[in-house]
C-alpha cells in the first residue's frame, strides 16, 4: 500500500472516525470550562470522556451499550472505593492489590473488557493520589462519571444518525486488507523470488484479516438492521461481507508450485503477464474499499475484461507455439491459474457492484431474487455458529484462578509490579505526578511477553518524542490560540492511534497532557514535562522486569496447543470437503463453519510464532521446527481451499471411487501426525503413508490426451472434456500434496515434541 493510499484508508477509516467522536467529547466541556476559569476545577469531566471513548471497542451496538454503561458504573464505583480509602495506607495496598488482580483477569472476557478493566484500574490509581484528586471524593466521581454519560450520549447520537457508518468502514478496511494479501500474491509471479519472505507477510496479513473478520462477524450478525432488516443498503453490505470471504478463500487457494512454473516459463513473459494483472486486480480491489469507506461509488478506470483478455491470448498463443506431450502438464498448471484469475475477476466486479447507487444494485439483486434471498435467508438463519462467543459467566472467573491460567499469571504479574511502582514512588518520593509510574506500568504490561516489549519501546520513545515536540512548540510559538489548535490536534492524534500505533498514540498524549498544563503555569509545564518521561522511564523499566521474571508467559509454552488446534481444525476442513469426492452430499454451512475454524487456527498459529520471535533468544525453543510447522500449515489449508473450490462446484464427474482409498489414508495420516503431538512418541504413534494409489483414471485420460497432441496439435478437440481433464487432474494433484505435506508434518511434530 502506497502512502497516499494509506492516508486515505486513515482519512475515511473507523479509527479517525472513532477519535473524532472523543475529540469531540473531551473538546467541547473543555472549552466551555475553560472560557469560563472552570477548567482545572472540573478537569475530570474530560478524564471520563476518554477513559470511556477508549473502552469503547468496535462492535454491534448492543454489545458497545452495555460496554459503556457497564464501564461508567465500575469506573465510578473503583473510584470512590480508592478516594474513601487513600489516607490508609496499609487498606489502599490491599485494595490495589485486588483490584490489580480482579480487573486484570477481566482480560478472559475478551478485548472489550479487559480495556475497562485496565481503564478501571487507571481511575483507581487516580483517585488514590491526592495531588492529582483533590477536595470531596463523591462529587469528583460524578463529575467523572459526568464525562462518561456525555461520550455515551455522543455515541448514541452519531449510531442513531448513521447507523451503517461503522460496518461500511470496516468493510472497506477489511476489502483493503484482502487486496493486500492479494497483491503479495502477485509477487510469487515475478522473475526473482523471495519465498520465505512473502509467506511471512502472506501469513502476518492473514492473522490482520482474522480479527477484521471476526469483529465482522459480531458487527453485522448483531445489528438488528443487517440482520432483520431488508433494505437494500442492509442487504447490500451482508453480501459484500459474505462474498468477502468467498474472494479471501479464493486468494488462498490460489497456491501453486511456483517453483515449477519459474523453471517451466522463465524468459517466456508469461508469469510477468499473470503477476500485473493480478496487481490490477488488487488495485481495484484497494478502490472498491476505499470507496465503501467513504460511502462513496467507485468508477473503474480500468476495463477488466479487457485486461484479462490479455492475459487470455497471452496464454493461448504460449500454447499454441510451445506445448507439447512433454510439458501438457505444466500448461494445465497456467491454464488452472487462467480460471482461478477468471473467478476473482468475476468476483471483484461483483463487489464493486455494490458500490453503485440503490437502483444499480437492486437491478443486480432482482436479475436473481429467488435464489439470493433463499442464500441471504440461510445465512442469517444459520449465522450463529459462525458469531464469536462471548460468555460472562462467573464460573468461568472462577476456573481462570490457577497459576495454569495464563491470564491469571499476568494479573498476578501486574499486581506484584504496581506493587514496586507503589513502594518506589513512595520512598524516592517522585512527586505530585508519581501515579504516571503505576500507570505506565498498567498500560505496557502484557498477558504476553512480547507485547509488553513492544509497548515498553513505544512508550518510552513516544513520551521522549512528544516531549520534545511540546517544548519546542512552547519554546518557538507564543500565541496560545496556536498551541491550543496543537494541543487539540494531539487529542485527535492520541485517540485515533491507540488501536492502530501505540508510538504515536504516546507522542500525542504526552503532548495533550504537557500543552495542557502549559495553560496553567510555564514552571508547571517544565516540571512535568521532566517528571513525565522520568516516572514513565520508571515504569517501563518495573513493567520490562516483572514481564522477565514474574510468572512470566512464554510463547513456546503454547506452541503444542496450537498446533494440536491447527491439526484439528485442518481434518476437519479436509474431511468436510473430500466427503464429496466419493459421493457423499455437500454440506455448504457445515463446510463453511469449518472453513472460518481453521482459518482462524492458522491465523492463531501465525500470531504464537511471530509472537515468539520478539521472546529473548533462549525462550524461542524449536523455533526452526515451529516454523516449519506453521508454514506446511498454511500450505495444507490453501491445497484444503483449492480442493473445496471442485467440491462447491458439485460437478458429478467429479466423484470417484479411486478417491475412496485416498479420503481414508488421508484421514488416517492426520490421526497419526495427531498422535505424535499427543504422546511426543514418533516411534510409537504409527508411520505415515507418503505415497497414496495410482488414479487409473486419471491415467487413462492423461495418455488419451497425449495421443490426441501427438496425432495434431492444431485440431479440434473438446472443450469440455479438455477443461474437466484439467480440473481432475488438478483435484488428484491436490489430494497428493495433501498428502506429502501432511507426512512432512509428521516428521516436523516428531521434531517439535522431542526433548
Amino acid at each position: 500500500m502506497n502512502n497516499i493510499t494509506a492516508f486515505r484508508k486513515f482519512v475515511s477509516g473507523h479509527h479517525l472516525y472513532a477519535g473524532l467522536l472523543i475529540t469531540l467529547a473531551v473538546l467541547v466541556p473543555s472549552i466551555v470550562f475553560f472560557q469560563n476559569g472552570l477548567l482545572i476545577k472540573y478537569i475530570l469531566v474530560p478524564l471520563g470522556v476518554i477513559n470511556v471513548g477508549f473502552a469503547d471497542a468496535p462492535g454491534s451496538f448492543k454489545h458497545r451499550l452495555n460496554a459503556n454503561i457497564i464501564a461508567i458504573v465500575a469506573y465510578f464505583v473503583v473510584s470512590v472505593i480508592a478516594g474513601f480509602s487513600r489516607d490508609i495506607l496499609w487498606l489502599s495496598v490491599i485494595e490495589l492489590l485486588i483490584f490489580a488482580v480482579t480487573l486484570s483477569l477481566c482480560g478472559i472476557y475478551g478485548t472489550r473488557m479487559s480495556s475497562i478493566g485496565t481503564c478501571a484500574l487507571m481511575c483507581f490509581i487516580f483517585f488514590s493520589d491526592k495531588n492529582f484528586v483533590e477536595g470531596d471524593i463523591l462529587l469528583n466521581a460524578w463529575y467523572m462519571t459526568a464525562g462518561g454519560i456525555l461520550y455515551f450520549f455522543i455515541f448514541i447520537i452519531s449510531y442513531r444518525l448513521r447507523p451503517y457508518k461503522l460496518i461500511q468502514q470496516m468493510l472497506g478496511e477489511h476489502l483493503i486488507e484482502l487486496a493486500e494479501l492479494l497483491n503479495l500474491r502477485s509477487r510469487y509471479y515475478a522473475p526473482k523470488v523471495d519465498y520465505p519472505q512473502i509467506l511471512d507477510q502472506m501469513l502476518k496479513k492473514q492473522v490482520v484479516l482474522k480479527e477484521q473478520q471476526e469483529n465482522l462477524r459480531e458487527v453485522l450478525f448483531k445489528t438488528r438492521q443487517i440482520v432483520q432488516e431488508s433494505t437494500v443498503k442492509s442487504r447490500s453490505l451482508l453480501v459484500i461481507f459474505i462474498d468477502s470471504i468467498d474472494l479471501y478463500e479464493r486468494i488462498l487457494l490460489s497456491q501453486q508450485d511456483y517453483v515449477q512454473l519459474h523453471k517451466a516459463f522463465d524468459g517466456k513473459h508469461i508469469l510477468q503477464v499473470y503477476g500485473r494483472y493480478i496487481g490490477i486486480l488488487a488495485f481495484e480491489l484497494e478502490q472498491i474499499g476505499l470507496a465503501l469507506q467513504q460511502g462513496k461509488q467507485y468508477h473503474s478506470k480500468r476495463e477488466l475484461n479487457n485486461a484479462f483478455e490479455k492475459c487470455r491470448g497471452a496464454f493461448y498463443q504460449l500454447r499454441e507455439r510451445h506445448m507439447d506431450s512433454t510439458n501438457m502438464e505444466d500448461f494445465i498448471m497456467l491454464r488452472q491459474i487462467l480460471y482461478s484469475l477468471q473467478d476473482l475477476t468475476d468476483r471483484i466486479k461483483k463487489l464493486n457492484l455494490f458500490t453503485k447507487n440503490k437502483k444499480d444494485i437492486s437491478a443486480e439483486m432482482h436479475g436473481d431474487q429467488s435464489d439470493r434471498e433463499n442464500k441471504e435467508k440461510r445465512h442469517i438463519r444459520d449465522f450463529d455458529p459462525f458469531i464469536p462467543k462471548q460468555q460472562y459467566d462467573y464460573r468461568l472467573f472462577v476456573e481462570n484462578i490457577s497459576f495454569k491460567s495464563g491470564q491469571f499469571r499476568h494479573a498476578i504479574r501486574v499486581a506484584i509490579a504496581l506493587l514496586i511502582g507503589l513502594i518506589v514512588s513512595r520512598i524516592f518520593n517522585l512527586g505530585h505526578h508519581s501515579y504516571w509510574v503505576l500507570m505506565t506500568i498498567i498500560i505496557i504490561l502484557k498477558p504476553s511477553y512480547s507485547l509488553g516489549r513492544q509497548k515498553n519501546i513505544d512508550r518510552i520513545g513516544g513520551t521522549i518524542v512528544g516531549g520534545v515536540i511540546s517544548f519546542l512548540t512552547i519554546y518557538f510559538i507564543n500565541d496560545a490560540n496556536a498551541i491550543f489548535v496543537i494541543m487539540c490536534f494531539a487529542i485527535l492524534l492520541s485517540c485515533s492511534m491507540l488501536r492502530i500505533n501505540y508510538f504515536i498514540y504516546a507522542i500525542g498524549i504526552t503532548m495533550m497532557v504537557i500543552l495542557s498544563y502549559d495553560f496553567i503555569s510555564a514552571k508547571v509545564m517544565s516540571e512535568v514535562l521532566l517528571q513525565r518521561i522520568l516516572n514513565s522511564g520508571i515504569g517501563c523499566a518495573i513493567g520490562y522486569v516483572s514481564s522477565l521474571f514474574v510468572l512470566p508467559n512464554w510463547e513456546h509454552e503454547q506452541k503444542n496447543q496450537y498446533a494440536a488446534e491447527m491439526l484439528e481444525a485442518n481434518k476437519v476442513y479436509f474431511l468436510s470437503v473430500a466427503g464429496y469426492f466419493i459421493g457423499k452430499p455437500l454440506d455448504v454451512d457445515y463446510f463453511k463453519l469449518c472453513r472460518k475454524n481453521a482459518f482462524i487456527a492458522l491465523a492463531n498459529l501465525s500470531d504464537n510464532f511471530q509472537r515468539m520471535l520478539s521472546d529473548p533468544k533462549r525462550q524461542q525453543v524449536k523455533l526452526e521446527e515451529f516454523h516449519q510447522f506453521v508454514v506446511t500449515s498454511n500450505m495444507l489449508c490453501s491445497y484444503i481451499a483449492s480442493l473445496s473450490y471442485y467440491a462447491q462446484g458439485q460437478d458429478q464427474r467429479y466423484i470417484s471411487d479411486e478417491f475412496l482409498i485416498v479420503c481414508s489414508q488421508i484421514q488416517q495420516n492426520f490421526e497419526t501426525v495427531q498422535r505424535t503431538l499427543d504422546t511426543a512418541d514418533s516411534e510409537g504413534a504409527g508411520a505415515v503413508l507418503r505415497q497414496l494409489p495410482v488414479n487409473q483414471k486419471l491415467m487413462d485420460l492423461l495418455e488419451q490426451r497425449k495421443k490426441e497432441l501427438q496425432v495434431s496439435i492444431d485440431g479440434p478437440h473438446d472443450t469440455s472434456i479438455r477443461k474437466f481433464l484439467t480440473d481432475y487432474k488438478t483435484i488428484n494433484s491436490l489430494f497428493n500434496l495433501i498428502n506429502g505435506v501432511i507426512s512432512d508434518q509428521k516428521k516436523i511434530v516428531a521434531e517439535l515434541t522431542r526433548n
